[in-house]
């Protein structure tokens, strides 16, 4: 199976402030709901808490030593990354999507195949950042670029990222 991490980071790879995201950009949203539908999705316990939708129409995973049982209808609790991509995996899942935050990034880039990155070009305050990561390590297959407009604050720009073989 495949392991991919879908991420918005601003400059400075900040991916959150407190418990939030420090933008409202509706065509990431957009983006981010085309690639997840109906997909295995993981996140650590804090960004599972500080969401106020829970994500319908994805099977939520979340990595948690803390939460027991589910808390929500759909949503399961996993001790470890690879009880995550274990059960993707005996559900069939093709590619699970790790989407955050900082501690659960950290903890699966090196195991990670796939890299669907948005870049918010603005400088926002944060306290959650993205882990740095070999540019060398891995090919660009894909890029796009959104420029700000009504809907968007920030323009953006989008890159997706395969890791190279060994």
């Amino acid at each position: 199976m495949k392991i991919s991490i879908l991420a918005t980071v601003a400059l400075d790879n900040i991916i959150g402030f407190g418990d939030t995201l420090p933008w409202w950009l509706p065509a990431d949203k957009r983006r981010f709901n085309a690639l997840t539908a109906g997909r295995h999705v993981l996140m650590g316990r804090k960004t599972y808490e500080a969401l106020s939708d829970p994500l319908a129409g994805r099977k939520l995973l979340v990595l948690s030593n803390t939460l027991v049982g589910s808390p929500r209808k759909g949503v399961q609790i996993v001790s470890s990354l690879w009880g995550a991509i274990r059960i993707a995996a005996l559900h069939g899942e093709r590619e699970l999507f790790i989407i955050g935050g900082e501690s659960v990034f950290k903890e699966a880039i090196e195991h990670t195949h796939k890299m669907y990155l948005t870049k918010v070009h603005a400088e926002v305050d944060g306290d959650k950042y993205f882990p740095e990561f070999r540019r060398s390590e891995w090919n660009m297959l894909s890029a796009g670029v959104i420029p700000a407009n009504e809907e968007n604050k920030h323009p953006l720009s989008w890159r997706v990222y395969n890791r190279k073989a060994a």
